[in-house]
């Protein structure tokens, strides 16, 4: 593509990598860890959760075809170092979910909101700014605000979307994930889950530090209440 592309040309190229979905491919030369499952076919959850060294060897599979990803970005970055394009480029890196090892008592993704499934790596890289650690939480969301501010959009961000600048210093008392039938409001040691589809009902399960549900989640609702009352009202905020 940048072959093909005038220098002087500004271009947008988006590109996915895709090694670290299950198979979890990688190159030999970028093994780091093993033992690695080798035949990493159909996944018997009841065997991977009861044997420990299978699921050590599958889990180092996972984590070598993410190491793998870090080659291949590096190459990217290297590439636009090479064409002189590395000073006059923003980049963003990210993934869309996380990958649970039974942390949680789940496998995979989009199964629960537990951290290790909604937990991703954010990089964005602005070579006019400083590097900086935004340690407040943050969501996909902000990425499209961050970036059209940068483009010298000047539309409050709340105009079109519900996140906000990573460069601002507000701090939010809540983040939102939502699955393909369910979201969950997460909070401090607390996750609010609630369905979003008709055939799920209406019912609201909270779930304590552990992950575990809450036998009486009442008092939680009333003084959470104001959270969930946003969040139902924020996701129909773009509908015509």
């Amino acid at each position: 593509f940048l072959d093909h592309n005038s220098p002087d040309k500004p271009f947008f190229a988006w590109l996915f990598f895709d090694s670290s979905h299950h198979p979890y491919d990688f190159e030999q030369s970028a093994v780091r860890f093993e033992p690695y499952d080798d035949r990493p076919g159909v996944t018997n959850l009841d065997a991977l959760k009861s044997d420990a060294m299978a699921r050590e060897r599958r889990f180092n599979r996972y984590r070598n075809a993410v190491a793998y990803l870090d080659v291949l970005v590096a190459r990217t970055i290297g590439d636009l170092e090479k064409r002189g394009l590395l000073g006059s480029t923003i980049i963003v890196i990210t993934g869309d979910h996380g990958e649970e090892y039974f942390e949680h008592g789940y496998f995979g993704h989009n199964g629960a909101f537990t951290p290790e499934q909604i937990h991703v790596p954010f990089v964005y890289y602005d070579p006019e700014r400083a590097p900086r650690h935004v340690a407040r939480t943050t969501t996909h969301e902000d990425l499209v605000p961050t970036l059209l501010n940068m483009l010298g959009v000047e539309n409050p961000s709340a105009d079109y979307t519900l996140g906000g600048s990573l460069f601002s210093d507000a701090l939010e008392s809540h983040a939102v994930s939502c699955g393909w039938s369910e979201c969950a409001i997460i909070l401090p040691g607390r996750w609010i889950i609630f369905g979003t589809e008709t055939y799920r009902g209406t019912g609201v399960t909270v779930l304590d530090s552990d992950y575990k549900e809450i036998a009486d989640p009442r008092r939680e609702l009333r003084a959470n209440g104001a959270q969930l009352q946003q969040v139902m009202q924020e996701m129909s905020a773009f509908l015509k």
